[in-house]
């Protein structure tokens, strides 16, 4: 008679499972006091308890702090900085000889914004998403980019409408990006 996939695991249970009581079963000890415990980790639970139960406890311990002033986050004992100090300024991936200190012009505003959102139809120029669209997303309206990351340059052939996401990510390899970008509001532009 055949046995259904539940009836034939409840019958492999306890004393009916072939490996109950089996000497030859594979059993698991623990790494420090080689008392038999489950398969899961490498002590047991007496052993992988923190602090002075632990066996591998040493009361010299120390607790290693940043070497950054005013930063009290606890790093590894290898490590001087903390993840956030180690990538402050020049050591940073998106340092740019310190231009994100310059703010933006006053002709940068918001009628100039809507300027190049309604030329763009209100929709990122890379992904298509649409303003409607990334107000529910994000909580805001589509951004404006500045093509050749010139802040000051505020010129219509220069800035471009993004969402969120795409104007993240046109921030790495920005030479292919300002290339490409540059290119397709040109014929943008001979299309108007």
């Amino acid at each position: 008679m055949l046995q259904t996939k539940r009836e034939y695991n409840r019958d492999c249970t306890g004393k009916n499972n072939n490996n109950y009581g089996n000497r030859y079963a594979k059993k698991f000890y623990c790494e420090d006091c080689d008392k038999e415990k489950s398969r899961i980790g490498l002590r047991c639970g007496s052993c992988a308890k923190i602090g002075e139960k632990n066996p591998s406890y040493n009361e010299f311990c120390s607790i290693y702090y940043c070497i950054e002033e005013n930063c009290d986050n606890i790093v590894g004992k290898v490590n001087k900085k903390c993840q956030s100090c180690s990538k402050k300024g020049e050591l940073n991936p998106n340092w740019i000889d310190g231009r994100n200190n310059f703010l933006y012009p006053h002709e940068f505003n918001d009628k100039l914004k809507y300027e190049i959102r309604n030329r763009d139809n209100f929709e990122c120029q890379l992904c298509e998403l649409t303003e409607e669209e990334h107000v529910l997303m994000y909580s805001c309206v589509l951004h404006i980019h500045h093509i050749d990351y010139d802040k000051q340059n505020c010129e219509k052939s220069n800035l471009i409408t993004l969402c969120n996401h795409c104007n993240c990510r046109v921030n790495f390899n920005r030479k292919y990006w300002e290339e490409k970008l540059k290119k397709q509001v040109i014929d943008k532009c001979y299309k108007l």
